[in-house]
């Protein structure tokens, strides 16, 4: 079949074994726009294309159809049709695909909380769908659910409405907050529909920027200007990248949570990211809390901002009573780091000319992989680091890191040197630990650091 030789062509790109892992077969059913006979019909050609193209390929993930977001409304509501009759005709016809594909586009984040479930309450034949005829054979189980299309429902809106949506903070709380969702509703994978803002710019008044598709997360100005949601998208891409064992928390948002939506998830070095999204128009004070009890203040902690000001590039530092402060309609990412345990120390307080100074840090204790950085600040004010291998000293006022990659206790012995003549003042020695590859130069990087003093006289 036409649709064999297609797949055929693409998944063996250029030579390549194998370019795709999964096959969507169709989209946006139930519609006229794509299918213009009865459901029946269309419940038939859907079960032997997959059939065909299972046995084609059978490594491949297929799947489908793509049910539009009012199909996808319908099952929460339970009285769903076009979903049920496709798995009707499957369970008769004994087909177990390999997942299921839906669309929502809504604005309440809850939404996409409660939509996979209902889906996997239909496959199960379980809840609301304990009636349907394949209740208790397992036929549907292990079936996937893909929401291959989700996003913002810019229906009945006003064009002040539906401008702050799509271009400002509360677009990007809650694109977030429905992202948080679907991480905590079983969903496999979900992908955001967004398309090109052409003609866009972020000075434009209001009324121009409300021609064509406007759902993208950049304007069609020269630099692609990234709106509030491409910022957050960013903070979700850290997660997902960089902290893939997900975390307990309370959802949906809890009276205890404020309303607040938190995806909590952690990494193989033990630091912890904590994603909030507030869609609401409140501002809100909240602080983490481990039900282990574990105390905050075994954390280094610095957290992203993203709202229609702050872009969630530059790290901004937590209190010290842990509390921070989430405007309306924005978004934050706290990250949180083990504390190194770590010191400077010379083998003296005070010296003389013809004295032996030695100069050493040690990292008694590295929960996480760090990279240290170690300082001596002169009587004037200027200081110099160091770099371990091989030895050398920065210029004044520079920052070059001692020993990048740190990952388990060690001393390190900076300086052995005999003090010279005409030197005499206050001397500090300083070590900084950082997260791996962290701008030291910003404070809210710094892990922990410690520093020691000595006086030289003359």
């Amino acid at each position: 079949m036409a649709g064999a030789k297609v797949v055929e062509r693409y998944l063996h790109w250029d030579g390549a074994d194998s370019t795709f892992e999964y096959l969507d077969i169709w989209t946006e059913f139930p519609t006229t726009h794509f299918w213009d006979r009865t459901n029946e019909e269309f419940y038939a050609f859907w079960a032997r294309a997959y059939q065909s193209l299972k046995a084609e390929f059978p490594g491949l993930k297929i799947g489908g159809p793509g049910f539009v977001a009012g199909e996808s409304v319908h099952v929460v509501a339970g009285n769903s049709r076009a979903a049920r009759g496709l798995l009707e005709h499957l369970s008769k016809k004994e087909i177990t695909p390999d997942w299921i594909g839906w669309h929502l586009f809504y604005n309440e984040p809850i939404m996409f909380y409660v939509a996979p479930r209902a889906y996997r309450d239909l496959l199960d034949g379980a809840g609301i769908y304990s009636d349907v005829p394949w209740a208790g054979t397992g036929i549907f189980d292990g079936v996937e659910l893909i929401c291959d299309a989700y996003g913002l429902d810019k229906m009945g809106l006003a064009p002040e409405e539906l401008f702050e949506l799509y271009n400002g903070g509360h677009g990007a709380a809650i694109r977030t907050a429905s992202w948080i969702a679907l991480k905590y509703s079983g969903t496999k994978r979900a992908y955001l529909y967004r398309a090109g803002d052409p003609s866009t710019d972020p000075d434009s008044a209001m009324e121009d920027d409300m021609r064509g598709n406007y759902t993208g997360l950049f304007y069609g100005d020269e630099t692609g200007t990234y709106k509030p949601s491409a910022n957050a998208f960013r903070l979700w891409s850290e997660v997902e990248r960089n902290f893939t064992t997900l975390l307990q928390v309370p959802i949906p948002p809890t009276q205890a949570t404020g309303g607040l939506w938190v995806l909590g998830a952690r990494d193989e070095d033990g630091r912890v990211a904590l994603l909030v999204s507030n869609p609401t128009e409140k501002v809100i004070t909240w602080s983490p809390q481990f039900e282990s009890g574990k105390a905050i203040s075994s954390y280094h902690m610095k957290y992203y901002v993203v709202d229609q000001e702050a872009d969630g590039r530059t790290p901004k530092s937590v209190s010290g009573d842990g509390g921070i402060e989430i405007g309306p309609n924005s978004v934050e990412l706290l990250i949180m780091s083990p504390v190194p345990d770590i010191s400077a120390q010379f083998n003296g307080e005070t010296f003389t000319p013809g004295d032996r100074l030695e100069f050493s840090v040690s990292a008694k204790s590295v929960p996480t992989t760090i990279d240290l950085y170690v300082a001596i600040l002169l009587p004037s004010g200027v200081f110099y680091t160091f770099n371990s291998a091989p030895f050398s000293i920065s210029s004044p006022n520079e920052i070059i890191p001692y020993s990048s990659g740190v990952t388990a206790p060690e001393e390190f012995a900076v300086l052995d040197l005999e003090v010279p003549a005409g030197i005499g003042g206050e001397y500090m020695g300083c070590v900084v630990a950082t997260g791996p590859g962290s701008d030291p130069w910003q404070i809210a990087n710094w892990l922990n650091w410690h520093c020691t003093s000595i006086m030289i006289s003359d």
